[in-house]
């Protein structure tokens, strides 16, 4: 019997193309003994549902002002890619919290893998990820900012080149 409730649960997992809970998720909900990996599905919660590309573009938006719009374009799907590959290797859970102050405080990103994810969107600065959705809030550790420093430099090109520089600058002063 319970492998008939993984099978199905696997199914789900990979035939729906809704966001929402992994292939692992559903199938723990049903039986909480089930190992993941049982279903074929990586149980990590940074890997995408099912392994499969996103079909809603990334966008990325650069948390600067507080009394006028902030930066915002979207990013290619290799670059996703490198996202998607870059969250994987984070390590977590942190008690460090996302930066509070005015000027540059780091980097918003929706749509894409975070989407894959269950996420609505991350919050990404001060080497800190903070993942939100309605799965509740999850922080992780991006110790050298390299996942904030990569999303950043996609702005490059994609917004007015005068802004970014000062962006670039405030964000990481003294780099090229």
């Amino acid at each position: 019997m319970r492998f008939g409730w993984i099978c199905l649960a696997f199914l789900f997992g990979l035939l729906t193309t809704v966001p929402g809970p992994t292939a692992s998720g559903l199938a723990a909900a049903i039986d909480p003994h089930t190992n993941p990996a049982q279903v074929g599905v990586d149980p990590t919660p940074t890997q995408a549902s099912g392994g499969l590309p996103s079909s809603t573009p990334m966008r990325v938006t650069v948390d600067v002002y507080s009394g006028r719009p902030n930066p915002t374009w979207e990013i290619s799907p290799s670059e996703n890619e490198q996202v998607r590959a870059m969250l994987a290797r984070l390590i977590g859970p942190t008690t460090a919290t996302y930066p509070d102050w005015l000027g540059y405080r780091g980097v918003i990103i929706e749509g894409g893998v975070i989407q894959e994810n269950a996420w609505d969107r991350a919050r990404i600065g001060g080497g800190v990820i903070v993942e939100q959705g309605e799965l509740g809030t999850r922080t992780i550790a991006d110790p050298d900012r390299a996942l904030e420093r990569q999303l950043l430099l996609t702005g490059q090109g994609r917004i007015d080149q005068r802004e970014f520089a000062a962006i670039r600058a405030d964000a990481f002063p003294g780099s090229r």
